[in-house]
């Protein structure tokens, strides 16, 4: 894995690298624009994976952390490197042409390892612990629960809700008593459909930009995508054509009033 660089490697991990530092600073400074510059991060590391390895991306990486460090200071590293493994792993993925659902499924469990650790750590720093907000919590749920009895009583269904509260219990039970278990499973139900979402977008920019990947989420799917990107194109074209003859007419109508005006 370790090897010298050659140039060429050199060079082009160091332009990917200055273009993520650049988006990243626009996310950070320009509202509403923070996903959808995260996803282009992301797909800046999967290209640089895809074009010249797994040992470049990661020298890229390092260089966009320390950049990002000198520049703006430690506060958005959590972000930025969540998006930059992100961005290597689906390379990865691509380069073995690994499944799409096997890239969701462990790309699941691998982020919500890194949420969990993150969550541990910053509980350490800061001093306080998940099993502080537990009794809220478990008010919470309890009013959530006798709101859902009151409905079901409004809609006829308190028999049914009478039967199944016992199992409730004993699950939100459980579930609050292995804390640690629930809050890292909640973590891969959540983080699988982000995964294939990511990916989604990921494929079809890495595809645009002439790399041969799997696509996702398959030939006629991709196919429907871009007829309808099409028709939407061509949607916006024809009204800008009508705008532009519509604007031509009210033109030459000025112009024949204010010739009428000089006659009369």
């Amino acid at each position: 894995m370790f090897r010298r660089l050659t140039a060429i490697e050199i060079a082009e991990g160091a332009l990917l690298a200055d273009v993520a530092v650049v988006f990243h600073f626009v996310a950070r400074f320009l509202p509403g624009s923070a996903s959808f510059l995260s996803l282009l991060i992301c797909t800046i590391f999967t290209l640089l994976v895809l074009r010249r390895g797994l040992y470049a991306s990661l020298m890229g990486m390092c260089v966009t952390a320390f950049l990002v460090c000198v520049l703006t200071g430690p506060n958005g590293l959590f972000t930025l490197s969540a998006e930059c493994l992100g961005g290597i792993f689906l390379g990865e993925t691509m380069r073995r042409r690994w499944s799409p659902w096997m890239v969701a499924l462990i790309g699941a469990v691998m982020g919500s390892l890194y949420l969990y650790c993150a969550i541990i750590l910053l509980s350490l720093l800061t001093g306080v612990s998940i099993n502080d907000y537990l009794p809220s919590l478990q008010r919470s749920i309890h009013l959530g629960l006798n709101i859902i009895g009151l409905v079901t009583a409004k809609v006829g269904l308190s028999i049914f809700w009478q039967q199944m509260q016992p199992q409730v219990l004993a699950a939100l039970t459980w579930m609050l008593s292995y804390w640690y278990i629930t809050l890292y499973l909640g973590f891969v139900v959540v983080l699988c459909p982000v995964v294939l979402m990511i990916y989604a977008f990921v494929s079809s920019m890495v595809r645009i930009l002439g790399c041969d990947v799997r696509p996702f989420p398959g030939a006629n799917v991709n196919r429907l995508i871009r007829r309808w990107r099409h028709s939407v194109l061509r949607a916006i074209a024809r009204r800008r054509q009508v705008q532009r003859a519509q604007t031509g007419r009210t033109r030459r109508l000025h112009k024949r009033e204010g010739r009428w005006r000089k006659v009369a």
